[in-house]
């Protein structure tokens, strides 16, 4: 009988000791669980917000063409905060994030971007990432390299900030881009600045 009790209650305490080994257990997995949602959900937002910058510095490439010619017509900068925003916030959205700041620093040669999660996480609320891209290049009005005393036009050079592109010249003093877009397009260089 005493070795029977002592049997029962060793299977008691072996019982014991299992169901806190798996409390134990359990409550452990919980916690990595949690930790990587958290972290794959920051990763999702953080994407979101690297998207929307490259998006934005390679939109303002692809438009750089168009931007120089207004440039030389008007002789004024034609660059903006909100340069690229459009196709930013279009790549913002296909990561479940919508853009809360943006803007293009063409001076600086730089995209920022902050983006909010469309989602709420698990802290709460919805949470924020910033990111900024670069196009490789600083931009700014275009100054056209003259030659004085022509009476006929002429081929010469424009400097819009880092880019130097070709134009012809009228007899008006009328400067027309020369420089294909493929060939502007080729002076960018797109990144993600860390």
């Amino acid at each position: 009988m005493e070795r029977t009790r002592r049997h029962e209650q060793g299977q008691a305490v072996t019982a014991v000791a299992i169901t806190a080994v798996l409390v134990l257990v359990g409550a452990a997995l919980s916690i990595v669980y949690s930790f990587g949602r958290v972290s794959s959900e920051a990763s999702k937002i953080q994407s979101g917000a690297d998207a929307a910058a490259l998006a934005g510095a390679q939109q303002v490439r692809e438009e750089a063409h168009g931007k120089i010619i207004s440039s030389l017509h008007s002789h004024h900068s034609h660059w903006s905060c909100g340069d690229g925003q459009g196709r930013a916030s279009s790549f913002a959205a296909r990561n479940d994030t919508r853009i809360v700041r943006y803007c293009y620093y063409p001076l600086a040669d730089r995209v920022e971007v902050t983006v909010r999660s469309d989602f709420v996480t698990k802290t709460g609320q919805q949470e924020e990432a910033t990111a900024v891209a670069e196009t490789g290049r600083r931009l700014d009005g275009c100054v056209v390299v003259e030659i004085p005393g022509s009476t006929v036009g002429y081929e010469t050079t424009a400097d819009c900030g880092d880019i130097e592109v070709r134009v012809f010249v009228d007899t008006s003093g009328n400067a027309t881009l020369i420089s294909p877009p493929g060939h502007i397009k080729d002076e960018f260089e797109v990144t993600l600045r860390e």
